[in-house]
């Protein structure tokens, strides 16, 4: 059975991407978002979810913030 890892990463402006949690369940994640980011009111904007199967780098997927906490933006 093969498990996902999330790691979630914050890009500034400079370009540098710091790590700023990884786990391999998706609810500790969306909880770190949602309490740190949302609930300050900060945009999720910088924010991105890398995720891998069992931690293999050719299995790396970059997830749009907003899709990975499930929120519909609408038509634009």
């Amino acid at each position: 059975m093969s498990a996902y890892i999330y790691n979630l990463v914050e890009t500034c402006a400079s370009g540098q991407v710091t790590l700023l949690n990884s786990s391999t369940k998706k609810y500790v994640i969306r909880d770190y978002i949602k309490k740190n980011w949302i609930e300050q009111g900060h945009s999720i904007a910088w924010l991105g979810v890398w995720r891998a199967v069992d931690g293999r780098p050719s299995s790396v997927k970059l997830i749009d913030p907003w899709e990975f906490m499930e929120i519909d933006l609408g038509e634009q």
